[in-house]
């Protein structure tokens, strides 16, 4: 099946290198339980797959920059892969995927919002591979209801970004890792 079949999508225009914009709107059908984001989706709509409580894999491709409010609320997936070019997870994007085992934050991302991670109860093990910008405060609580994190690793000294561990309170937190 392919994908027009599942979810809307609005072309804004081509640019002249040929890419263009796309905004994920939403799931016709619910009980979808494998998804591939198509290459060139720039935007992913506000609760565009909330409630899809069988979506067990997802592809977000390398060209997604914006991830919508609630857009992954309630997914049943094991991981995911965050794209390199989001800077934001913004509030709840990934809340209550209570079979999220593991997250790594990539590079480019300079903030996660309150709640982002909201209830994700399977999470055990969040990986930061940058630092934060540190005029930004990671979301009070975007941790909150993790009750499985058992570690959080970041590539930052400690007491560099406040409110560690950002409301997992089982978890600890890694200060200067960095992976080889």
């Amino acid at each position: 099946m392919n994908l027009k079949d599942f979810f809307m999508a609005k072309h804004f225009g081509a640019s002249s290198g040929g890419d263009y914009e796309a905004m994920v709107a939403g799931l016709a059908d619910r009980t979808i339980t494998s998804l591939i984001i198509p290459t060139g989706v720039t935007n992913i709509a506000t609760g565009a797959f909330a409630d899809c409580t069988d979506l067990q894999s997802v592809v977000i491709p390398d060209s997604v920059t914006a991830i919508g409010v609630n857009a992954f609320r309630g997914c049943a997936f094991q991981s995911v892969s965050i794209p390199p070019n989001l800077s934001l997870i913004d509030q709840n994007v990934f809340a209550g995927c209570r079979n999220l085992q593991t997250v790594v934050i990539p590079i480019g991302v300079e903030e996660v919002r309150a709640q982002a991670f909201n209830n994700c109860t399977g999470l055990k093990i969040v990986t930061f591979k940058g630092t934060p910008t540190l005029s930004t405060l990671y979301g009070l609580y975007a941790f909150q209801g993790c009750t499985g994190i058992t570690d959080i690793y970041v590539p930052w000294a400690e007491g560099e970004v406040a409110g560690a561990p950002w409301g997992a309170t089982n978890a600890t937190i890694h200060y200067n890792h960095t992976e080889g």
